[in-house]
C-alpha cells in the first residue's frame, strides 16, 4: 500500500468490487485485516459493518493493537445499499474529506494523525488536573458546609464547572480512540432525572426546559459517562442554536422497531430518547453528512464538528443508532436509539446513600502526578482509610517487599507511569503480597491487551477523573472482592 492509502474492511462490498486501485485496499476477514495492517501502517481506516455485527469489537481491536497511530473510521451502516456502489471511486474522497485530508494528501492525513495522538496526550493530562480540581472541591464544599454555609454555592457552581470539563475531555478522548468504556446495567426511569440538572445548568434561563421521564424502569447496558456525554452534546448544541432563548424537551420512551424501520436496526425493543429544540435547525445543505467528522453547523471558530460524530461513534458501539429528524416547524430534532436490556436489577449500580468507608485498611497509591497522590491520600483519609504513596512503579514495588509483617489491603495505580506500568506493577506486587485488592486508574487505556490483561489479573477500573464517590465505591469493591491471602 502507498503512504496516502485507505483501507477498508467490509465483507459484502469486497465481493462486489474485486478491483482495487493502488490506494485503496478492500479486506473482508480478520486475517487478511492483520496481514494488511502488518505490512504497512494505512492513512485511514474504514469500517463499514453493521452496528451489531459481531466482527465490529475484534476489527476495532485488531486495528488498535496493530496499529494505533492509523486513524479510524466506523462509516456510516447506510452506504451497503444505493446507486454509490455503481463504483467504490467515490469512496476514497469522500473520507479524506469526512476527515479533513480533502486534497491534501499524506500531509493532510499526518496532520489528522499527530491531532489523535495531541487529542489523547491533552485529555490524559487534563483528567489529572480535573481530578485534583473535582476532588479538593468536594472536600471544601463539605467543610463549607458549617463554616460558611452561603458560600456552598460557589463551590457548586466548581464542581459543575469540572463536570462539564470531563465531558469535554471524554469526547476527545472517544475521537482519539483512547476512550475505555465501562458497560453497566443502566435505569433510565431513575439516571434521566438525575441528569436534569446538568442539563438545565447548560441551557440559558431565556429557554424552557422539559424533561418527559419513562413511567417504567427501562435498562440499558451502556457505559454512564458516554451516554451522558451524547445527550449533554445534543443540548449544547441546541442551546448554541437558541441563542436568545428558545424551548428544549428531552424524552425518553420505550419503542417495538418493526423489521423495516428508519434506523436500519433489527427489529426488537428499543430505548428512544428524543432530543428537540426550537433553534435555527440544520442547513439542508449539511444534513446528509451531518454525523462526518469536521462537519459543523457553527460558524469558523466555534467548534471543530467532532461533537456529533464522536456520539455517533458512541451510540454505534452500543449497537443503536442517532438520527437526525428534520422538523416542518422549525428547529430541530434527534433521535437515539438504544437496545432495551433485560429489566433486572442484577449488574445495576446500587442506589445511591452513605458513602462507603473504611475501618483503617492500608491503601497503596501509585502515580507518577504529586497532585493526583495528594488528593488522593486526603480523601481516603476522610473516608477512614491508612494511605501511603509512590511516585513510581519501582518504589510502589519496595514498599510491598518491605512491608511483608504489615501488608497493604488495596493497590491504587496508575497505568501509564514512566518506566513500569501500572499493570506491570500490579502482576508484581500481586506476587509480593498475594491478599492485595488491586485497582487501576487512569484517563485513557491506550493499549486493549493491557485492559484485558488487567482483568485477567482481577483488577478493578478507575476512570479520571474520578469522584469522592466513585473513588470509595471502588475501594469498598475491591476489598468486597479481595482474594484470601
Amino acid at each position: 500500500m502507498t503512504k496516502d492509502s485507505i483501507l477498508i474492511f467490509a465483507d459484502y462490498l469486497v465481493a462486489r468490487h474485486p478491483e482495487a486501485e493502488s490506494q485503496v485496499q478492500w479486506v473482508s476477514s480478520i486475517g487478511e485485516l492483520e496481514a494488511a495492517l502488518l505490512a504497512a501502517a494505512p492513512s485511514l481506516i474504514a469500517i463499514v459493518l453493521p452496528p451489531r455485527s459481531p466482527l465490529l469489537p475484534e476489527v476495532i481491536e485488531r486495528c488498535q493493537a496493530l496499529q494505533s497511530s492509523s486513524p479510524v473510521w466506523i462509516a456510516p451502516f447506510h452506504v451497503e445499499s444505493g446507486p454509490l456502489l455503481a463504483s467504490h471511486a467515490w469512496l476514497r474522497p469522500r473520507l479524506l474529506s469526512a476527515l479533513g485530508c480533502s486534497g491534501g494528501g499524506p500531509e493532510a492525513a499526518a496532520r489528522v494523525e499527530a491531532l489523535t495522538v495531541l487529542a489523547g496526550g491533552i485529555a490524559h493530562d487534563f483528567n489529572n488536573l480535573l481530578t485534583a480540581i473535582r476532588c479538593y472541591s468536594e472536600i471544601l464544599h463539605d467543610e463549607l458546609s458549617e463554616a460558611a454555609p452561603s458560600l456552598r454555592d460557589r463551590t457548586s457552581e466548581i464542581l459543575l464547572a469540572t463536570q462539564r470539563a470531563a465531558l469535554m475531555s471524554r469526547q476527545l478522548l472517544t475521537f482519539s480512540g483512547r476512550a475505555t468504556p465501562h458497560a453497566e446495567r443502566i435505569d433510565i426511569q431513575e439516571w434521566l432525572p438525575a441528569l436534569g440538572g446538568v442539563m438545565r445548568s447548560i441551557l440559558s434561563e431565556q429557554t424552557t426546559f422539559t424533561l418527559d421521564t419513562p413511567r417504567e424502569p427501562l435498562w440499558v447496558e451502556a457505559d454512564r459517562n458516554q451516554l451522558e456525554q451524547v445527550l449533554t452534546n445534543l443540548v449544547t448544541n441546541a442551546h448554541e442554536a437558541m441563542p436568545h432563548g428558545g424551548s428544549l424537551e428531552i424524552s425518553a420512551t420505550r419503542l417495538a422497531l418493526p423489521a423495516r424501520n428508519q434506523t436500519q436496526l433489527p427489529a426488537g425493543d428499543y430505548v428512544e430518547f428524543r432530543v428537540s429544540d426550537s433553534g435555527s435547525g440544520v442547513p439542508a445543505h449539511l444534513q446528509s453528512h451531518l454525523f462526518s467528522p469536521f462537519v459543523s453547523t457553527k460558524p469558523r471558530g466555534r467548534g471543530l464538528g467532532l461533537g456529533l460524530a464522536t456520539a455517533m461513534m458512541i451510540v454505534r458501539r452500543l449497537g443503536g443508532e442517532l438520527i437526525h429528524q428534520p422538523r416542518t416547524s422549525g428547529g430541530a430534532a434527534f433521535s437515539i436509539f438504544l437496545p432495551l436490556a433485560l429489566t433486572s436489577m442484577e449488574g445495576a449500580r446500587p442506589a445511591p446513600g452513605a458513602l462507603p468507608r473504611g475501618d483503617g485498611q492500608r491503601i497503596l497509591i501509585a502515580d507518577d502526578d504529586p497532585a493526583i497522590r495528594a488528593v488522593a491520600t486526603a480523601l481516603l483519609e476522610t473516608l477512614g482509610y491508612a494511605a501511603d504513596v509512590a511516585g513510581t512503579g519501582e518504589e510502589a514495588l519496595e514498599r510491598c517487599e518491605n512491608n511483608e509483617s504489615s501488608p497493604y489491603d488495596v493497590l491504587l495505580s496508575d497505568i501509564s507511569m514512566p518506566g513500569m506500568s501500572g499493570y506491570d506493577v500490579a502482576e508484581r506486587v500481586r506476587r509480593a503480597q498475594p491478599g492485595i485488592a488491586l485497582i487501576l486508574m487512569s484517563g485513557y487505556a491506550g493499549d486493549p491487551s493491557v485492559m484485558e490483561a488487567s482483568r485477567r489479573l482481577g483488577a478493578l477500573f478507575l476512570e479520571k477523573p474520578f469522584t469522592r464517590d466513585s473513588l470509595s465505591q471502588r475501594i469498598a469493591e475491591a476489598l468486597r472482592l479481595r482474594r484470601p491471602s
